[in-house]
């Protein structure tokens, strides 16, 4: 590669690092607008029939707008809050030791 393939490639960000999905053929699900939906959002709602949740899909305009009044925690109790939040979620397993290989403790 070339030192000048390699400045173009460096000033041009990487498509997986905006969030923006060219191409998709989606339009902005926001109501009253025809842009391309070409960012994703979660939905309000959980998933359907059992299967993944069906994404939203904005144009960059509206998907600030989502994002702006997005609130992970809405809904949620207080105990579930401070169970998303604690310092060690996930670390009440046992971990093994990688100098040893993940066998039991050394002799």
């Amino acid at each position: 590669m070339t030192q000048d393939a390699r400045k173009e490639r460096k000033d041009r960000p990487s498509p997986r690092f905006h969030g923006r999905v060219e191409g998709s053929g989606r339009v902005c699900m926001w109501p009253g607008c025809a842009e391309p939906g070409e960012f994703r959002a979660p939905p309000l709602e959980g998933p359907s029939d059992g299967g993944p949740p069906q994404f939203r899909w904005f144009c960059l305009e509206h998907v600030r707008a989502f994002n702006a009044g997005y609130n992970y925690f809405d809904g949620m109790t207080a105990d579930e809050i401070h169970h998303a939040q604690r310092p060690m979620a996930g670390w009440e397993r046992e971990t093994r030791a990688f100098a040893h290989g993940g066998g039991d403790t050394p002799p």
